[in-house]
């Protein structure tokens, strides 16, 4: 049986809205980019379903080539602040940063888990005061960019951080692998 690969379809189409909300030239020159069945296969289901990766990683890859890879991060950090406020997320985000940044940086692979399918997994190997080592691991780097995707995950560390309540320092990425379809992200915070 083959291994479904999907996102969350609300995320998928947090990131569909804020690509719509973009300047023409831009958002044209995106939209140009994607395949004929991409913007159905993204904004066709419901919020709490799944959107398969190939279509996601598509809108991704468009909008890193044309508007570059900070603002593709930035896209993710924004659209996962605020995803964290709604209904899917807010009661995690609630109970986890009651134990602080440091609780909810313990628990990036519960949301992970519950957003993702066939896509590896995230867990943290370490946390001290103010910093936190979270790992990918498994990811299916022969099938769709791990830079590509490290930089959207860069991005919803960084918002998980701010939405915790602390002052972000940042987010660096570390031990990008691709054969293992792994990376480190070095998380630190005030």
């Amino acid at each position: 049986m083959e291994t479904q690969r999907q996102i969350r379809a609300a995320i998928s189409q947090l990131i569909w809205g804020r690509l719509q909300q973009c300047p023409d030239p831009e958002r044209q020159s995106v939209l140009a980019a994607l395949g004929p069945t991409t913007a159905s296969a993204i904004t066709q289901p419901l919020g709490i379903g799944w959107v398969e990766m190939s279509p996601h990683m598509d809108l991704c890859g468009a909008i890193a080539q044309v508007m570059g890879e900070a603002r593709h991060t930035r896209m993710w950090h924004d659209i996962i602040k605020e995803f964290g406020g709604s209904r899917l997320l807010r009661g995690f985000f609630s109970i986890a940063s009651r134990a602080g940044t440091d609780g909810l940086m313990r628990r990036v692979d519960l949301a992970y888990s519950s957003q993702t399918r066939g896509l590896g997994s995230v867990g943290t190997s370490e946390v001290r005061e103010g910093s936190a080592t979270v790992e990918l691991d498994g990811f299916p780097a022969k099938e769709y960019s791990l830079p590509l995707y490290a930089g959207g995950l860069r991005g919803t560390l960084s918002a998980t951080v701010e939405v915790s309540g602390a002052k972000l320092l940042g987010v660096e990425i570390a031990d990008l692998s691709e054969p293992r379809g792994s990376c480190r992200f070095l998380v630190r915070w005030l």
